[in-house]
């Protein structure tokens, strides 16, 4: 994968390395262009320059040429001036003298030719020797080119030689790459069979879970179900409770009032009949108008009052409805 993103960075280092060889490759050939163009300018420059040389050369001949010519021509012209006056005085050699002034005629005519070609030569010089350093300027020019060309090769060079090892560098890289790619799609495969083990796994926890979810629900469900129940219970034995204390309370204030009329009575009897005797409270220790009677009649328990007041069998009269309460404190009397 590593190598996948990779490659479009080796792919751009390729495409500059091959731009930076062909630029190089270009300006080698253009380099060589400029070197041969340079060489044809230095040899016409060159073949210029010997030219003017032999121009000069020849300029000088001509102008010694012509000055000895000149001098040729005023010697003839003095000559021909003697010559004319000679023939003034002898007409004899007229002929001769025709002769010689037709062959001087000529030579000052080649003369004048001679001395025209050298003052257009001298004419052409100055523009000549412009050309001349025009030429030069312009071999400096390419001289100093020719070295940017070749400081700009030399700089193409050393940076395809930089890219090659860049490209290198950047191979063995995408190499480890590889390698750590191989590596790392090896250590994937035992991370997928692990996470295979791992999902039967979890499956198999989950069955269980699901099992163990079920038994908690239903056992949810049937705590439910006996806290319905068991409230229910509850509420009906606060019911029986609340209505038991109810008919308690009942049959305690019915009972001390019973108590507290046969207790007068039986004072009342005891008093008459035998004073000694008392009543049947007196018998059993307790005196009517004692704090232990007030206490026990109007903080006693149900169990505590029907067994010390009333004994077993009065408690169970009590307890169950029956109203012969004469009956009972009698069986007490007898009992005490």
């Amino acid at each position: 994968m590593l190598a996948y993103f990779n490659r479009p960075i080796l792919t751009h280092l390729n495409v500059c390395v091959v731009l930076q060889r062909d630029t190089a490759q270009s300006l080698v050939d253009e380099l060589k262009k400029v070197s041969a163009d340079l060489e044809k300018e230095i040899t016409a420059h060159d073949e210029t320059k010997s030219k003017l040389d032999e121009i000069e050369t020849q300029l000088s001949e001509h102008t010694q040429k012509s000055t000895t010519l000149q001098e040729q021509y005023e010697r003839v012209a003095i000559e021909l001036a003697q010559s004319s006056a000679t023939a003034k005085n002898a007409g004899a050699s007229s002929d001769m003298l025709s002769l010689e002034m037709a062959d001087h005629v000529r030579t000052a005519a080649k003369l004048r030719a001679q001395l025209a070609e050298n003052e257009a030569l001298v004419i052409e010089m100055p523009a000549l020797k412009e050309k001349l350093a025009k030429k030069e300027a312009l071999l400096k020019k390419a001289s100093e080119a020719t070295k940017k060309l070749k400081a700009l090769v030399k700089q193409s060079r050393a940076e395809t030689v930089e890219e090659r090892e860049k490209a290198k560098q950047t191979a063995d890289r995408e190499q480890q790459h590889l390698d750590t790619v191989n590596t790392l799609q090896t250590a994937l495969d035992d991370l997928k069979l692990d996470l295979a083990q791992a999902l039967a796994d979890h499956a198999k926890i989950n069955n269980r879970c699901e099992i163990l979810n079920e038994t908690i629900k239903r056992q949810r469900r049937e705590a439910e179900d006996n806290d319905r129940a068991t409230l229910d219970n509850l509420e009906k034995i606060k019911q029986q409770l609340k209505e038991t204390t109810i008919e308690f309370e009942n049959y305690k204030t019915r009972a001390q009032s019973v108590l507290r009329q046969k207790d007068l009575a039986a004072d009342t009897l005891a008093s008459a009949a035998n004073p000694a005797e008392g009543s049947i409270f007196n018998s059993l220790g307790v005196t009517s108008n004692s704090e232990e009677t007030k206490t026990m009649c109007s903080h006693a328990s149900p169990m505590v009052f029907g067994f010390r007041v009333l004994g077993f069998k009065g408690f169970a009269s009590l307890r169950h409805g029956k109203r012969n309460i004469r009956c009972t404190l009698t069986h007490t009397k007898r009992t005490h």
